[in-house]
């Protein structure tokens, strides 16, 4: 049987109950300190004495107000997946005599949801939304255990290190982003002590990987605009070497001088980039020691769809002599290519290239949100003229850039609303231009 499963479907509960109780009161009470309890609960048991966990304590603490618990329901980009999937839970748990819950990564409960009866019941132990389930706050317990150990587990009765919650068996898988590995959140299923069985594991477990598959082919696309994004730079006129990570920090796609000059290693790390950079919220830049000079880095998030998937790292090589200006996909920032005679120019001055830093991160920022928007986007002139469309135009419609360029907006609106749509593109009296 797996350490993960309190007891098979054939224990006499009631039994193991007494046997775990026994076992407990004398490890708590120093009597032994090696239980006859599974190798994971006692491993928990003995984190919660060397964290203080007092084993009499009745109730865990309140750690989100109801506020923050809309918030967090509002900024979680997985509610359209994890609200239907809670509530088929919920369907499926009402007659097994379970409560249906989500934690977020730090073990705080968000979301909790099942019969009224066994929710008042377990008020007594605190056990209500917004409630802290970490094991450093409430001992030993599936929810707050799976988070340690990031693995499913299931506790039963007397496994739980406070007396108050050994009325009750839980289980708990916790949800992990496949490209951070960081744990995102926790299904848990808890119930009355009397109806423990193997089966709410394997449905936190079932949850679990329904989300964390979602997230895996949510990874493959952002790696695929990713790679569309390096693959659009190699073509325009980016000058300096650079590469583009995912959301962990791997690199896709990189300039060839970057992997020859041995700044990417076996594993698709970037090597000396500060842990901070990938947390991708913000722009950011550092330097990197070499064998032959210091290295700038610049990191620049790449926005899709209104949220960061990756970022662009573009890099500052100390001088020419690595032979940048050779490289197929890139070359350093420099005022010119090179003299009439083959020889190299000068670099760009320290202070002219921190003064155009911030127009060109932002003529980037402006431009990707164009380009890489998932919507549509088409700018015409008050004439109805098309002057400009970004690639979601491009294949929303059938048409390159240039072929719309060529046409009239009204010519793209269907015959029935072209009446009511010719007023939005008539001439203005003072203006030039306008946009969709």
């Amino acid at each position: 049987m797996s350490q993960r499963i309190a007891l098979d479907r054939y224990a006499n509960l009631s039994q193991e109950r007494v046997k775990l109780e026994q076992e407990w009161e004398r490890f708590v009470s120093g009597v032994n300190e090696r239980p006859a309890i599974r190798p994971l609960m006692y491993e928990s048991w003995q984190r919660c004495q060397e964290q203080n966990i007092h084993p009499l304590r009745t109730r865990t603490t309140v750690s989100l107000s109801r506020a923050q618990i809309e918030a967090y329901w509002e900024e979680d980009t997985l509610q359209h997946l994890l609200k239907p999937l809670l509530l088929k839970m919920k369907d499926a748990s009402l007659d097994a005599g379970h409560l249906v819950t989500f934690c977020n990564a730090a073990g705080d409960i968000v979301h909790l949801d099942g019969d009224l009866s066994l929710m008042l019941k377990a008020e007594d132990m605190n056990f209500v939304v917004g409630s802290s389930w970490a094991e450093h706050r409430a001992g030993t317990n599936a929810i707050g255990t799976s988070l340690v150990t990031g693995r499913p587990v299931q506790v039963f009765a007397g496994e739980h290190f406070c007396q108050e919650v050994q009325k009750w068996t839980c289980s708990a898988a916790p949800v992990r982003d496949p490209v951070t590995q960081q744990m995102i959140g926790v299904f848990n299923l808890t119930g009355l002590w009397r109806v423990n069985h193997p089966h709410s594991l394997s449905a936190v477990t079932s949850a679990k990987q329904i989300v964390e598959k979602y997230l895996r082919g949510q990874l493959e696309q952002e790696r695929f605009r990713l790679t569309e994004r390096f693959s659009h730079l190699v073509s325009s006129a980016v000058t300096s070497p650079f590469l583009v990570l995912d959301r962990g920090g791997k690199v896709i796609n990189a300039s060839s001088i970057l992997y020859e000059q041995g700044w990417v290693d076996r594993q698709q790390n970037l090597i000396g980039a500060p842990p901070s950079a990938f947390a991708i919220i913000s722009k950011m830049q550092w330097e990197a020691e070499h064998v032959r000079g210091i290295w700038r880095f610049e990191l620049i998030p790449y926005i899709y769809g209104g949220r960061p998937i990756g970022s662009v790292v573009y890099a500052i090589p100390p001088n020419d002599e690595y032979g940048v200006r050779e490289a197929t996909a890139a070359q350093p920032v420099f005022a010119g290519s090179g003299g009439a005679d083959g020889s190299a120019r000068e670099p760009l001055a320290p202070d002219f290239a921190e003064t155009a830093k911030p127009f060109i991160r932002s003529e980037r920022f402006y431009r990707s949100l164009f380009e890489d928007n998932p919507s549509a986007i088409i700018c015409y002139d008050l004439q109805g003229n098309i002057l400009e469309a970004n690639p979601a135009a491009e294949r929303l419609i059938g048409y390159t850039v240039e072929e719309l360029q060529a046409s009239n907006i009204i010519q793209l609106i269907l015959l029935d609303c072209a009446e009511k749509k010719a007023p939005s593109v008539q001439p203005g009296r003072n203006g030039t231009t306008a946009g969709v």
